[in-house]
């Protein structure tokens, strides 16, 4: 059995372990918890898991789908000498391919989430917790895509499990409790918003984060768990130390509070877990009648799905127990996933299942992580053109990505180039990286840009595809050009987005108009400065507007403006009829 735990920024390997704890019996998790406790006192580390149905082991009430239907063990645990730090591999691959498949239909769906409201209505429960899960054949390595996920997601309760022909990847970003120095921290998760294409948008879907409905949601969970942890607690000392916090991943925004208590003395793990588990974010209020809703409509055993994943250090120094939401469980290279959401009162169907598609995102995120930003400036006269400008830029794309940056390091060292020989214009790249550490290179240009040759390209663009909006080393979305040609990009709907390079203007009924951000393009600095001049302004333009164009500019801020010449442009005009021609044909 090898357990990776990756938790809070603390990454450890467990292989080889003295003992190894399989329970498929219900009436034998106590007894195995006793005997798991009696090792950690004696100075080993146990890892491991609990699935979602053994919550009857903790109180007879917790009702559950039938634990005898699990495919996996109730628990699994692993008892350890030592723990090794995991080498880090920076080259793997994410060399999985999954083909989801929901166990329960839209229409079911929909279906479910109104029983869940006529029993709300009737009092039974306040909010569940409504789950399904999504199947599919698994080609490829579980561990290295457990890597890729793990690195891309920036999860602080990742880990990964194997055990023979068991893979459990758990990309979880929820705590569901840390004791230490006998005080007890619990940090429930409950609402969810998709993350934004560009920071304008992602402000708009953090704003939505702290909707009425998601604070509701979270607020009662935090009731609930403030309730669970009375149970093993010095009275008057549990503490909401934080409520209503947002935390940003790359798919999603989830918002979590904190919870904190003093444990009364000679607490011990079992006591915990009756008090705890499982966590009230992944069962809904109250815990008990809510527990039954779940049991009679969900489809399937959750499984490893909303039970526990964690460790705990020799002599209780310190315990750490994830939710293992975010979490693919491959046994004999079946896949599975669940997703959920807490149903209120105010919930829609649409809205929900919508919710449960978001976070599916995080198995198909195909985007990797950028090495690096980038900025191109012009110096010319010894000056560095709209430096201000770009570093406003740079500022949005680190934000939204989490990159490390000083700018008044960055606007210094950008400054101290202004002094190359004044007889040359320079284009200047600097290149950020996630660690904030960056480069600045310096190259004269020697002769002016030539377009001769301009086509349309061969592919659309996808304006879901966050990396069009940033100015990032991930350029695979773009063509490659040689020199002396552009290839005018275009999205779904053939409205046209840009230059590989540079941001394009179209002359129309007197007229400068270049394409508006929504139709899927990068903000570059010089096109912003045009707008802001009134030179240019913003329009939707379809490929076939190119055949009203009397004149047509590349943009960028190295370049500024070029004019492109006659030629070039009726040579694109006859392509585009050309391909209107053929399309209309087919």
């Amino acid at each position: 059995m090898k357990v990776q735990i990756d938790f809070e920024g603390e990454s450890r390997l467990f292989k080889n372990p003295i003992k190894t704890f399989i329970c498929n019996d219900i009436s034998l998790i106590a007894q195995t918890i006793d005997e798991i406790t009696q090792l950690v006192n004696q100075g080993f580390y146990a890892v491991g898991y609990l699935a979602y149905e053994a919550s009857s082991a903790f109180n007879q009430y917790h009702i559950t789908k039938d634990w005898a239907e699990n495919k996996l063990p109730l628990l699994l645990f692993g008892i350890y000498k030592e723990y090794h730090t995991p080498m880090q591999d920076l080259n793997y691959n994410q060399s999985a391919t999954l083909s989801l498949n929901c166990n329960t239909s839209e229409s079911d769906y929909q279906d479910n989430i109104t029983k869940i409201k006529q029993y709300i209505e009737s009092g039974i429960t306040y909010q569940t917790n409504y789950t399904v899960q999504f199947h599919s054949e698994f080609n490829g390595d579980p561990y290295a895509f457990y890597q890729f996920l793990q690195r891309h997601n920036e999860a602080d309760y990742c880990a990964y499990i194997q055990l023979d022909n068991l893979h459990i990847l758990s990309i979880s970003p929820e705590l569901f409790f840390k004791t230490q120095n006998h005080q007890i921290t619990t940090k429930p998760m409950k609402g969810t918003t998709a993350r934004g294409i560009n920071l304008i948008d992602d402000d708009l879907q953090l704003r939505e984060l702290f909707s009425e409905k998601n604070q509701a949601e979270n607020m009662m969970i935090v009731d609930l768990l403030r309730n669970d942890l009375s149970k093993i607690s010095i009275p008057g000392t549990v503490n909401v130390s934080q409520l209503f916090s947002a935390e940003k991943y790359p798919t999603v925004w989830q918002l979590t509070s904190t919870i904190q208590a003093e444990l009364k003395p000679d607490t011990a793990l079992f006591d915990i877990l009756t008090a705890l588990f499982p966590c009230g974010s992944i069962t809904g209020a109250p815990k008990a009648s809510t527990m039954q809703i779940i049991a009679d409509i969900e489809k399937q055993p959750r499984e490893v799905y909303c039970g526990t994943i964690g460790y705990i250090e020799p002599n209780f120094k310190q315990t750490i127990f994830n939710i293992p939401i975010r979490t693919l469980t491959v046994h004999h290279q079946q896949a599975t996933y669940g997703v959920g959401g807490g149903i209120t009162w105010d919930s829609t169907a649409s809205n929900e299942y919508q919710e449960i598609i978001n976070k599916t995102a995080m198995l198909n995120y195909k985007a990797i992580k950028p090495e690096y930003l980038i900025e191109c400036f012009l110096c010319q006269n010894q000056q560095i053109y709209l430096l201000d400008e770009h570093l406003n830029r740079l500022t949005l794309s680190a934000q939204f990505f989490n990159f490390k940056h000083d700018l008044d390091l960055i606007r210094k060292d950008v400054k101290h180039i202004e002094k190359l020989d004044p007889k040359y214009d320079y284009k200047i790249r600097l290149c950020l990286r996630e660690n904030g550490h960056y480069t600045l290179d310096a190259n004269p240009i020697l002769q002016p840009m030539q377009i001769s040759n301009i086509t349309l390209a061969t592919h659309c663009i996808k304006r879901d595809n966050i990396f069009i909006y940033h100015k990032t080393s991930n350029r695979s979305h773009l063509p490659e050009i040689e020199s002396g040609q552009e290839i005018l990009l275009y999205n779904e709907s053939r409205q046209i987005t840009e230059f590989v390079n540079g941001n394009i203007a179209l002359f129309i009924n007197n007229q400068w108009l270049t394409p508006k951000l929504t139709s899927g393009l990068l903000p570059g600095v010089m096109r912003e400065h045009y707008l802001k001049q009134a030179i240019l302004f913003e329009a939707t333009l379809s490929i076939e507007d190119i055949l009203k164009a009397e004149k047509m500019a590349f943009i960028n801020s190295v370049r500024k403006w070029i004019n492109i010449n006659d030629l070039t442009l009726t040579k694109l005009k006859q392509q585009i009829q050309h391909d209107h021609r053929n399309l209309n044909h087919e």
